[in-house]
């Protein structure tokens, strides 16, 4: 796919290495992690929330920590939030539903984030799981999560693949050979919303999820930075999400997606064109090579 944009949430701007300066008073090596709480929005999720908060109740239920799950319904036209509501009770979870009116995915994220602060009364050594409505997380998702919490690291980036339960474009097959490209044994170049951790502590230290409309991730990732927060991107961390091009949030990843797709289909109508022109061109030599005769 040679002249593709970046993949999405691809940092940019921020410095490559690790910090590796101390943040917090209770960040300490080998420190576990108080509780957990996993942050989820959702506009119009009403098909997929029921998968997403069953993968999340069974992953949370490994760690054997104090869990709480904040759905954000960012204006959904459907019933999201009631089959949110639903699915935490079937599920066993200790789950609120937020509708906070927000404008941008950035404050979404943010409000979900200090709602979890403030419904679970969480403190400053527990840990915000961020994830999305279409997105499938392992069993081993938070687990992982508490591990390296207890590793004394204060943010940890993981990946995404795309999920096989739901239909992929043909065209995403090769976003992902792209995209597994940029991956290393134990470093990676992204940050997705849906797949990342930070201790609550530099999370409110660093003033959270940046009100934009795009890529709050990355300026997330660069904030924590910025207060020398202990950061990681690790590649073994994955999750799996839908690859629709329906985007949610007009600049976020499925928006990229869409884009990707569009110049795909570019791609396609390119080399038609250039077909067309070719057939054209061969049938009107072959007609002048009869003229001639």
């Amino acid at each position: 796919m040679g002249g593709r944009p970046p993949s999405p949430g691809a940092v940019s701007g921020c410095p490559s290495e690790a910090s590796e300066m101390p943040i917090g008073p209770d960040a300490q090596t080998s420190s576990p992690p108080s509780a957990l709480a996993v942050v989820i929005p959702a506009r119009d999720e009403a098909a997929m929330i029921e998968s997403c908060l069953r993968s999340v109740a069974r992953s949370l239920a490994l760690t054997g920590l104090p869990a709480g799950v904040v759905v954000v319904d960012d204006r959904s036209r459907d019933d999201t939030a009631a089959r949110a509501t639903d699915a935490g009770r079937r599920f066993g979870l200790d789950l609120v539903v937020v509708q906070p009116h927000a404008r941008t995915i950035g404050a979404v994220r943010h409000r979900g984030a200090l709602a979890a602060v403030d419904t679970f009364g969480l403190d400053g050594n527990a840990w915000l799981l961020s994830t999305d409505a279409d997105t499938l997380v392992p069993e081993s998702w938070a687990p992982d999560y508490v591990h390296r919490a207890r590793l004394g690291l204060d943010a940890v980036a993981g990946v995404v693949d795309l999920r096989t339960d739901v239909d992929v474009p043909t065209f995403l097959h090769d976003w992902r050979r792209g995209y597994r490209r940029t991956l290393s044994v134990d470093d990676h170049p992204h940050v997705h919303a849906a797949n990342l951790g930070v201790r609550v502590w530099p999370y409110l230290t660093c003033g959270g999820f940046p009100p934009v409309d795009q890529a709050e991730d990355v300026a997330l990732w660069c904030r924590l930075r910025d207060i020398g927060a202990r950061v990681v991107a690790d590649p073994r961390l994955v999750v799996d999400t839908s690859g629709r091009i329906d985007a949610r949030v007009a600049r976020g990843f499925g928006a990229a997606i869409h884009r990707l797709h569009a110049l795909d289909a570019l791609d396609t109508m390119a080399s038609l064109d250039i077909r067309t022109s070719l057939d054209a061109r061969t049938s009107l030599d072959a007609r002048t090579s009869l003229d001639a005769s």
